[in-house]
């Protein structure tokens, strides 16, 4: 609820959350609507039946004297209880490991509170251990991204190190979800398929990664894919666009942020999806901070370059902007910028070139 005061200027907004929220003490320009935090047992049960390991004879004394206390064990909670419902068991002890895993107390890596008092992760535990190890691996890395909403071809660029086939992306992906521990939506952004995780699950997953080597796979399948032409990777994959840099960064491969510095055309790209300049400067001036603090030398080269955009961003016309050609027809003393431009030009075939 801290955070009310930085939506005062949204007056119609719907705010959603998973903590109990004290409705006199709230923002006065809302008001709570509690929802039903969980399933009753019958729902709850009715999920479970969906899952791969339930009979339909759910009624049978031995599978009630088990399902019930597991349910109570996580208060009801949908996604504990999908989570579960993707389990394998063989026996009434199953049923009762998982009651008492998640019946331990709750933690996160940072000790951050989450709104619940049983163990979420617990579930994830006992779901994620009962896949096969090379499976495990590769949902434990999708903890390198980001944000929850992930294009199908950024995690293909991430898995190409493990030498899967788009195919079988799509196939570990569907065992993944058919497990509740992701969505596949196939109809996303410009009907780009799409995974999305909880953002808890994000959160246990960011705990068991080993964060400068997934970066550096991501960045190798990234470049593998466009043969390190940058500014080729399908438009479309709108994550890849927005989070280069910073996977670049957390990868410390000097050399591409070095290169991705220097490219203008990605830049144009960049510059006509986001339809401004402003994040193209963030993403820079984060690069240009990582550089300094490496003492390298062209940091200061690369603050002309996002003050020069700056200093031009009203009159380019944002939508269909080509740098190539505004950096070689606007009036401005930086020599380098325009050399590079000129270089980038004698390597392309787009442009007419004048010559004596």
């Amino acid at each position: 609820q801290d955070y009310f005061k930085h939506l005062t200027f949204a007056k119609k907004s719907i705010v959603t959350s998973r903590y109990n929220i004290d409705d006199k003490i709230t923002c006065g320009q809302y008001h709570c609507i509690p929802s039903t935090e969980s399933f009753t047992d019958d729902e709850a049960i009715q999920v479970l039946r969906k899952g791969q390991f339930l009979s339909k004879n759910y009624d049978s004394f031995n599978e009630k004297k088990s399902i019930k206390p597991a349910i109570k064990s996580c208060k009801g909670l949908p996604l504990a209880i999908r989570i579960i419902s993707g389990l394998e068991f063989k026996s009434n002890d199953d049923w009762q490991k998982v009651t008492k895993e998640i019946m331990k107390k709750n933690y996160t890596p940072n000790k951050r509170e989450i709104g619940y008092d049983f163990n979420i992760f617990g579930a994830f535990d006992l779901s994620v251990n009962q896949l096969n190890p090379h499976h495990q691996k590769l949902l434990r890395s999708l903890g390198v991204f980001k944000v929850a909403d992930i294009p199908f071809q950024s995690i293909i660029s991430l898995w190409v190190k493990d030498d899967i086939s788009e195919f079988n992306v799509r196939d570990i992906l569907e065992i993944l979800c058919r497990r509740s521990l992701l969505k596949i939506d196939n109809k996303g952004r410009q009907n780009l398929s799409r995974v999305i995780l909880h953002d808890l699950m994000m959160e246990y997953l960011e705990q068991l990664t080993d964060c400068q080597e997934l970066n550096q796979n991501l960045i190798h399948g990234y470049r593998e894919y466009c043969n390190g032409e940058w500014s080729t990777y399908p438009g479309q994959d709108y994550y890849y666009y927005q989070y280069l840099i910073h996977h670049v960064i957390q990868a410390k491969d000097d050399e591409t942020i070095e290169k991705i510095m220097r490219d203008f055309k990605w830049m144009s790209v960049k510059i006509r999806l986001d339809k401004t300049i402003y994040n193209l400067s963030t993403d820079m001036e984060m690069a240009i901070d990582y550089l300094k603090n490496k003492n390298k030398k062209n940091w200061e080269d690369y603050k002309q370059l996002v003050q020069l955009l700056q200093k031009f961003e009203s009159i380019l016309q944002i939508e269909s902007v080509d740098l190539l050609q505004a950096l070689l027809t606007l009036d401005y003393e930086y020599t380098w910028i325009k050399d590079r431009a000129l270089e980038l030009v004698e390597k392309s075939d787009k442009y007419w070139k004048i010559t004596k």
